[in-house]
C-alpha cells in the first residue's frame, strides 16, 4: 500500500471467514534494524484452509531505510493439512515502501 513513508503500526490481524477448525495467527513482529517505523498490517489467512493453519512470524528485514509495507499474507488454496507460513520478509533493495503480499 503505496503512501506510507515512515512510521506507521502493527495492525489489522484478523482471520477470514470459512475457517472450520479455528486457525492460530501469532508471531507478529519486527525485526531490529528498522529506523522509520514499518508496517506491518493485514495478516490473513484465506478461505479453504480445512486443517487449522498456523501463521507465524511475519517480521521486516533489515535494511529498509524507508519503512516498507509488509502485509497481506495469506495462505494459497488447496493446503489440507495445516501448512506453516512463517517469516514473509522484504528483499534487499527495496527502498521505497514495497507492499510485499
Amino acid at each position: 500500500m503505496k503512501g506510507n513513508p515512515a512510521g506507521a503500526l502493527v495492525a489489522g490481524l484478523r482471520l477470514m471467514k470459512g475457517n472450520p477448525a479455528g486457525v492460530l495467527v501469532a508471531g507478529l513482529r519486527l525485526m531490529k534494524g528498522n529506523p522509520a517505523g514499518v508496517l506491518v498490517a493485514g495478516l490473513r489467512l484465506m478461505k479453504g484452509n480445512p486443517a487449522g493453519v498456523l501463521v507465524a512470524g511475519l517480521c521486516l528485514m533489515k535494511g529498509n531505510p524507508a519503512g516498507a509495507l509488509v502485509a497481506g499474507l495469506c495462505l494459497m488454496k488447496g493446503n489440507p493439512a495445516g501448512v506453516l507460513v512463517a517469516g514473509l520478509c522484504l528483499m534487499k533493495g527495496n527502498p521505497a515502501g514495497v507492499l510485499v503480499a
